[in-house]
């Protein structure tokens, strides 16, 4: 089974307070889903338009629907508290997908939980699960109701095994979340459990199939959740790798140095020192080159401790992962950002989301119908539609995308620096 992202919508993360929606397919289904026909989408936006809110969003849903102690941890480090809008105090996502079969859809469901901020308190406030029954996206009437949880009480759902096993946990804990944790004991005894349940575990394993990459200074939650990277400390730049893993983080270095020899041909190979500790290896990289130099990831260029860091998001979404990357651009040079966007956009069987101020990729990705979004800084989402010969980023450059004007000339800047007193 396979997952394709169909839209997402959300509200109030960071200084995203009006609800924003993200469009990868058509609002009638087809038969077949081919992920490959709008695998990637490029939003850009200028600073603080609320880019990074939207992988924080993804993030965010991700850890509330698999973790059970996310939202007590979240209000004792003040996460919640911090990422939530402070003008709604209100974060919102509704997630819909489709759960695919060699790519014909098996089931579609929409997701969505509510989280409220109350005085530094978050707390689910509302939560529901729908099963689509036809091919209308966009019909309310196709729509069946497999749960809904209204300030933690749980209501319309047929399972009352699920009601038993929830009640007083909804404000703490995502449904998905509390009912996993008891499906390796759990044996439903009626149809309708089971039913609800198998809905239920396709929601939790599409969050497992969701990746949320961050560059190091806004990645909030202090975690990835690749193996190549999961395990590293930044500070130390060490990897504390448990034994049980080690031979998969020993394969999964060299395929990273492949990856790496496409753009450094003298690199000859990643050396790993491995010392023991308990249950773990302490790992320490060192990138070893052909006239002999050996540098340690510590000390390597930023542009190749982000080639290191990316190629596990890249190879997730080659197996048909759905990932989303903040500022992909970052330390990449331009030509091997669209080499690597068209990779993906040919090969890859997974969906790829990247937030990015670099307008070369608008040039792969401008005749793909979900392709290019545009986020204004009033939260407004403008999608790319081809306007005759013109090419995206000449039109973006001019201002002509709606709600994406580019009013700022060279003299705007008369006056800002200095103190004034120089002659």
């Amino acid at each position: 089974m396979s997952f394709v992202l169909l839209s997402m919508k959300l509200s109030g993360i960071k200084n995203l307070d009006k609800e924003i929606e993200l469009q990868f397919s058509n609002k009638i289904l087809s038969k077949t889903i081919n992920v490959r026909t709008n695998n990637v989408k490029a939003i850009y936006g200028s600073n603080g338009s609320g880019k990074t809110g939207i992988v924080c969003a993804v993030a965010l849903y991700k850890s509330l629907v698999l973790e059970r102690d996310f939202i007590t941890i979240s209000n004792s480090n003040g996460l919640l508290e911090n990422l939530i809008n402070q003008l709604t105090s209100t974060f919102s996502i509704t997630m819909t997908f489709a759960e695919c079969e060699d790519s014909i859809p098996k089931r579609v469901l929409l997701h969505s939980i509510v989280v409220k901020n109350d005085n530094g308190k978050a707390y689910i406030s509302s939560e529901e699960l729908k099963e689509l029954h036809g091919t209308r996206l966009n019909d309310n009437s196709k729509w069946q109701n497999i749960y809904s949880v209204i300030e933690g009480e749980l209501t319309l759902c047929k399972s009352k095994d699920l009601y038993d096993m929830t009640k007083n946990l909804l404000k703490t804990q995502s449904v998905p979340s509390i009912a996993f944790s008891n499906f390796i004991t759990y044996r439903p005894s009626k149809k309708e459990d089971s039913s609800v349940y198998s809905k239920i575990s396709t929601v939790w394993n599409f969050a497992l199939n969701i990746r949320a990459m961050f560059n190091s200074y806004d990645n909030y939650f202090n975690k990835v959740d690749d193996l190549n990277t999961q395990y590293l400390d930044s500070q130390k730049n060490d990897y504390l790798v448990p034994k049980s893993f080690y031979n998969l983080f020993e394969k999964r270095i060299g395929n990273l140095t492949r990856f790496l020899k496409v753009f450094k041909d003298d690199l000859e190979y990643i050396d790993i020192v491995k010392e023991e500790k308990n249950d773990k290896y302490i790992c320490t990289l060192t990138l070893v080159y052909k006239d002999g130099r050996r540098i340690a990831r510590k000390y390597e260029s930023s542009g190749i401790k982000k080639m290191m860091d990316l190629y596990a998001s890249i190879r997730d979404a080659d197996e048909g992962k759905i990932v989303f990357i903040d500022e992909f651009d970052a330390n990449i040079h331009d030509v091997v950002l669209i080499k690597l966007v068209d990779y993906i956009r040919e090969y890859s069987d997974g969906q790829f989301v990247f937030t990015t101020h670099n307008l070369g990729p608008m040039d792969v990705l401008q005749k793909g119908k979900y392709s290019i979004d545009f986020l204004s800084e009033d939260s407004k989402i403008t999608s790319w539609v081809q306007m005759g010969n013109s090419s995206a980023s000449s039109v973006y450059r001019k201002g002509v995308i709606k709600y994406s004007p580019f009013n700022i000339e060279s003299f705007s800047f008369l006056g800002v620096f200095g103190d004034g007193t120089s002659e």
